[in-house]
């Protein structure tokens, strides 16, 4: 998993969740069921392949449980 914060946001995490304060944006790419990637033979400037990536964008409102990877919809 890949996260992906502005340069000004703060992400707080509480055990297993994680949430943004207030004027953030998160980019989270969870590559756990991946079934092709080709990043280890990519020279410069050539194309790479991923396959069954997840992304989510989200904003300051955002909950994520890190331990099963899925948004959190309730507080």
């Amino acid at each position: 998993m890949r996260l992906g914060i502005d340069e000004d946001a703060e992400m707080l995490t509480d055990g297993d969740k994680l949430r943004l304060a207030e004027h953030a944006l998160v980019t989270i790419l969870d590559d756990l069921e991946v079934t092709r990637r080709n990043l280890d033979e990519v020279i410069l400037d050539e194309m790479i392949d991923i396959c069954k990536i997840k992304l989510h964008i989200s904003s300051h409102k955002f909950r994520f449980n890190l331990k099963t990877r899925k948004p959190i919809t309730q507080d």
